[in-house]
């Protein structure tokens, strides 16, 4: 994946924290990558949020992605996929949209941001 082949690099100052049921046997290991699991606490949420630089929401499907709403108002640039509500949410003036699937955008749009 992107993230795995930036993490080998070596050359990125970021970690990765993940939110969200994502099943142990898909989870990379790796000691800058944290999961969180489901966390239903918005409280939790904010604060995750609030420590990030940079949202990743590379969607193949979505609806209007709440989370983006949340992470641009901690101060998160967005880097999200044209799905759904994706490019209503987001522009040049606040992130980056890709298309689906476009690995090398996503890993250049998190250059560009680290």
């Amino acid at each position: 994946t992107a993230i795995e082949a930036m993490l080998r690099e070596k050359k990125h100052r970021f970690s990765f924290q993940f939110i969200g049921p994502i099943p142990e046997n898909v989870q990379l290991k790796n000691p800058a990558i944290i999961y969180h699991g489901l966390v239903s606490d918005p409280e939790k949420i904010k604060s995750i949020l609030r420590g990030a630089d940079f949202l990743v929401c590379p969607s193949h499907a979505e609806g209007m992605p709440t989370v983006i709403l949340e992470a641009m108002s901690s101060g998160c640039a967005i880097i999200a996929t044209d799905v759904g509500a994706v490019s209503e949410q987001v522009d040049a003036s606040n992130g980056v949209v890709l298309q689906p699937g476009d690995v090398a955008g996503l890993k250049q749009a998190m250059d560009y941001y680290d």
